[in-house]
């Protein structure tokens, strides 16, 4: 009798199918992680629009005479020279977009969160509430609000 070398070339039928399994497992895990990154990524950019914000309305405060009294909803979103969002948002900072909409902000004069994203509201001076709940003190004071997809964002000068 003739000894026959078995030539096993190549993969079993398990060993393929596990391989897809696994490969099928790591895409399932990306694609369920992406949105909450994309989420993350638009809620970070809000935050820092949020920042240049209170930095841009204490610009605005410094060039007059420290009063943000001036400031009224039409002339935080005046897209005209000699307007807030003109002014100081759209010429110190380029584009005031928010990130997943890709409108413009819309500025707001109010001490509650915004309902939405792409809206920030400003409470200028006293009569508003800080971040911590606290009541604003001085006519300096500046508290910012916005609605972020992952809940709620806050920032003061104070």
């Amino acid at each position: 009798m003739k000894n026959v070398k078995k030539n096993n070339k190549g993969f079993t039928i398990i060993e393929v199918v596990l391989v897809l399994a696994i490969a099928g497992l790591i895409f399932l895990i990306v694609f369920l992680a992406l949105p909450r990154l994309q989420r993350s990524r638009r809620d970070t950019q809000r935050k820092n629009d949020g920042g240049n914000l209170v930095a841009q309305l204490e610009n605005y405060g410094s060039a007059h005479n420290g009063s943000l009294t001036g400031l009224t909803a039409a002339n935080l979103n005046g897209t005209v020279a000699g307007q807030f969002k003109f002014d100081y948002m759209t010429a110190n900072g380029g584009q005031f977009n928010d990130p997943q909409s890709g409108t413009v902000y819309t500025l707001a004069l109010g001490t509650t969160t915004p309902a939405a994203t792409g809206t920030f509201n400003i409470s200028l001076g006293t009569g508003g509430t800080k971040c911590d709940g606290s009541t604003v003190t001085t006519a300096r004071d500046i508290v910012v609000r916005a609605r972020l997809e992952s809940g709620e964002y806050c920032q003061s000068n104070s």
